[in-house]
């Protein structure tokens, strides 16, 4: 289990709420999209390689902004980013999961996301912080150290 402690978020949340929407929206899948690829980058490392010739599946892994579902537009979430592949390299799902022919899962999603969460996490109130000071919505304090984390 990962545990953390995040000073200021009361003081972000509310920064965050005064900005227009779309700036807001826009700050903070830019935010995500930086902590993601924190996370993207290991997998990427960690994702297994074939031995023939042809495009690897590890060099296609991206972290990019998604579209919101409805359920999370009716939920409140702002801003969302995924990590992944195109649809031709389908095939990671079954490499990180295994499948019923091939049951020895070769994990490598899983892995990068407990390795480079706290990383991530760090980069992403980094980013927020940093944006909301451009914009004069919060004050200096932390920098683009990411507020008060801690």
């Amino acid at each position: 289990m990962i545990a953390m402690k995040f000073d200021g978020g009361l003081e972000l949340a509310r920064a965050l709420a005064t900005l227009p929407e779309a700036v807001s929206r826009k700050v903070q899948t830019d935010a995500l999209v930086a902590g993601g690829e924190r996370i993207r980058k290991r997998a990427a490392e960690l994702a297994p390689r074939g031995t023939e010739a042809g495009p690897e599946l590890a060099d296609h892994i991206l972290c990019t902004p998604v579209r919101r579902t409805a359920g999370e537009v009716d939920a409140g979430v702002e801003a969302t980013a995924g990590i992944g592949v195109p649809k031709r390299f389908f095939y990671d799902v079954m490499l990180e999961f295994g499948t019923r022919h091939a049951p020895h899962a070769r994990p490598f999603y899983r892995p990068a996301l407990d390795e480079q969460g706290p990383t991530a996490i760090k980069a992403i109130a980094a980013e927020l912080w940093t944006a909301l000071a451009k914009r004069g919505a919060v004050g200096g304090r932390g920098g683009s150290s990411g507020g008060g984390l801690v």
